[in-house]
């Protein structure tokens, strides 16, 4: 699944939430998953001889897409990230335990999604270490995430004026 899905369709996802979430938290551990599935890519087209269907066989969702991983790897992660970027003045402030609420509810969402989607070798690890691999995929998956995703890009569009044209040059 293409990843910026994610992060729009979890967007979409907490709107109710909205004022008491830390979006940008939100959006960076919705992404932050797929990193993973890069690692296990490039061995995968050098094994497969960069054919694509072959590579795509090829497992990439191990512990970094598992419980473990959105509660202890990419909630923290991502709560290190921004407190990097509040030490250089990109953000203001940052409130520790929203950042990893945040972060956490956007992890775990990239999880439910992925396990909807992936099936066969590509299934998740969901409680990595075991081995036991998950798959709760359903036809049509992809077109729900992607509309989603295009109903939590309008509204964080709609929603984010303020936000966004205060990143934009003057």
């Amino acid at each position: 699944m293409f990843t910026l899905i994610h992060a729009f369709a979890n967007y979409f996802l907490a709107i109710p939430f909205r004022k008491r979430i830390d979006v940008i938290a939100l959006f960076v551990a919705s992404m932050l998953p797929d990193v993973e599935g890069l690692y296990y890519t490039i061995p995968a087209y050098a094994a497969c001889g960069g054919d694509a269907a072959c590579a795509a066989a090829y497992p990439s969702h191990y512990f970094v897409h598992s419980l473990f991983g959105a509660f202890l790897i990419i909630a923290p992660a991502t709560l290190a990230i921004l407190a990097i970027l509040k030490k250089y003045g990109i953000m203001k402030k940052i409130n520790y335990k929203i950042v990893y609420l945040s972060a956490l509810a956007g992890g775990l969402l990239h999880i439910v999604a992925d396990v909807t989607y992936h099936t066969g070798a590509d299934s998740l690890y969901l409680l990595w270490p075991s081995q036991q691999q998950y798959s709760f995929a359903f036809g049509g998956s992809d077109i729900l995430w992607s509309a989603l995703a295009g109903l939590g890009l309008f509204a964080f569009v709609l929603l984010e004026r303020k936000s966004i044209k205060s990143l934009l040059p003057r």
